[in-house]
Order: C-alpha cells, then sequence, then structure tokens
C-alpha cells in the first residue's frame, strides 16, 4: 500500500512539473505575455515608496549575497556536530540548484521586464533565480526542521513561515519588475521539483552506498 505522504509527494512532484511546461509552452511557444502585463498593471497602483522599500529589503534575501554565506554556515554547523549526511545533503541541493538555475536561463534565454524599478540588473529572467534558489533554501530548512527532535507544533509553525517567507521573496521580484509574474511561479515550480529529486537521489545513494558497505563486511 502507498502511503498518503509518498502520494501526496508525487502527485504535487508532476503537478509542479506539469505547471512549469505549462508556463513554457505559453512563453515561449505561444508568445503570450497578456498575463504578465496585467499583473504589472495591477501592482502598479500598489507600489508605493514604502511598499518598494520593504520589497527591496525582502529581497536581498534571495540574494547570493545571503544565500552563499547562508550555505556554508549550515554545513560548518553539520561539520562540526558530525552530521556527515545533512553536510553532503546540504551542499549538493545548494549547489545542484544554483546550477541548475544558470543552465535554465542559458536555455531560455528571456529577458527582463522593461522599465525594472532596481537598477542594474543584469542576466536572463525566466525562471526567478530569486524564486527558485530562495524556495530551495527554505524547503531545505523545513526538511531538517522535519527531521529534527523539537515538537510538530513548532514544526508546522516554522514549516509555514519559511516557505511564506519564500514566496514573499518572489513577490518581491514581481513588484519591482525585475521578473515577470511567469517567472516567478516557474521558479516556485522548478525549486518544489528539484528538492524532491535531489533528496530522492541522495537517499537512494546512500542506501546503495551503505548495502555495498555491508557486503564488503560480510
Amino acid at each position: 500500500m502507498i502511503s498518503l505522504r509518498l502520494a501526496f509527494t508525487v502527485l504535487s512532484f508532476v503537478l509542479a512539473l506539469y505547471i512549469f511546461a505549462l508556463l513554457t509552452n505559453e512563453i515561449f511557444i505561444d508568445r503570450n505575455h497578456v498575463f504578465d502585463k496585467k499583473v504589472f498593471q495591477s501592482l502598479w497602483k500598489y507600489t508605493t515608496p514604502e511598499v518598494i522599500g520593504f520589497m527591496n529589503g525582502v529581497t536581498f534575501f534571495g540574494k547570493p549575497e545571503f544565500l552563499i554565506p547562508a550555505y556554508l554556515f549550515l554545513i560548518g554547523v553539520f561539520i562540526i556536530f558530525k552530521r556527515k549526511k545533512y553536510a553532503i545533503e546540504t551542499a549538493i541541493i545548494g549547489v545542484s540548484s544554483t546550477a541548475l538555475l544558470f543552465g535554465l536561463k542559458k536555455l531560455f534565454a528571456r529577458e527582463r521586464p522593461d522599465i525594472p524599478i532596481l537598477s542594474e540588473i543584469r542576466g536572463y529572467s525566466f525562471p526567478s533565480g530569486h524564486a527558485l534558489l530562495t524556495f530551495v533554501f527554505c524547503s531545505l530548512l523545513v526538511y531538517l526542521i522535519w527531521s529534527s527532535h523539537i515538537k510538530d507544533w513548532m514544526k508546522w509553525s516554522i514549516s509555514t513561515l519559511l516557505i511564506l517567507f519564500s514566496l514573499l521573496v518572489g513577490i518581491s521580484r514581481i513588484v519591482l519588475r525585475v521578473h515577470y509574474f511567469t517567472d516567478v511561479v516557474a521558479g516556485f515550480c522548478l525549486g518544489y521539483a528539484w528538492v524532491i529529486i535531489a533528496l530522492w537521489v541522495q537517499r537512494r545513494f546512500m542506501k546503495m552506498r551503505d548495502k555495498a558497505f555491508e557486503n564488503e563486511n560480510n
């Protein structure tokens, strides 16, 4: 019997990839950008100097200046406390998600929106790196939290806040007009799918390695 948790994971993984495929088709095959423009128009009346200042602060948490030290800090903590498994998982997820992002940006080469609020924004637009990388990082933290021994209500509370914060970082990119709405949704979908793939592959590899080690010593 397949567990409810496994069924949800598989279905949500397939749904995330399906939405990503739909967005890719809508943007690059049908060349339909109407919805993205409507989102910008809807948000424009709420884009006050105060909102811009707040979102500019939020968007920092999706930048390499924050994420690279954050990953290194986590890896360092796991090494100090001799949690080799978590150190390896954290390093692989961080490096692989970044490589995936830059590969896809080169592949799709979508130009950024016209007239961004933030100046000197370089690179391509699809998918949103802030959305993808922040969602991956926060999902990794959620995974680590659920692997801990804290109470369930704390796990649910912290996990919810982390996911909501990652969504806020993605929204900040739309408000600041450096990404389209579809860029951000694609980043979230791909980030979710990649965390599932990366953790599954790592677990399978570690099980195979442990099994091989046991066979050698028997």
